[in-house]
């Protein structure tokens, strides 16, 4: 093989290296800025989570706060309505909007509130 085919041939492998290392770069978890894990420490949350196929949820959350899981982030609070009694975690990045309210009182103000269940 001549100078300019080995040349050519170094070239088209370090493209290749440096394609393949971004390709396993964006397979690793993105750990991110960490959200502030104070922002909703106790606050009611309205939540509407991303478009999934089977549509679209809203949660309703009290006691509220964000946890980190591995290297993952959540939304924790106690569950308003059917769930009442049960913790309930919703992954940060399933999160389309967050609407915050003081407490459970204020935010029925605004939203219809599932009932509560049955004891």
């Amino acid at each position: 093989m001549n100078r300019r085919g080995v040349t050519i041939s170094l070239a088209l492998l370090a493209v290749c290296a440096a394609v393949m290392t971004g390709v396993w770069a964006a397979d690793k978890p993105k750990t991110g800025a960490a959200p502030d894990a104070a922002a909703f420490e106790g606050q009611a949350l309205w939540i509407r989570t991303k478009m999934q196929p089977s549509g679209q949820a809203d949660i309703f959350l009290e006691h509220s706060q964000v946890k980190r899981l591995g290297n993952r982030w959540f939304v924790v609070g106690k569950g308003i309505g059917n769930a009442a009694s049960a913790a309930s975690w919703w992954p940060v990045e399933d999160i389309a909007s967050i609407e915050e309210f003081t407490n459970r009182e204020e935010m029925g103000k605004f939203v219809k509130l599932p009932p509560a269940p049955v004891k």
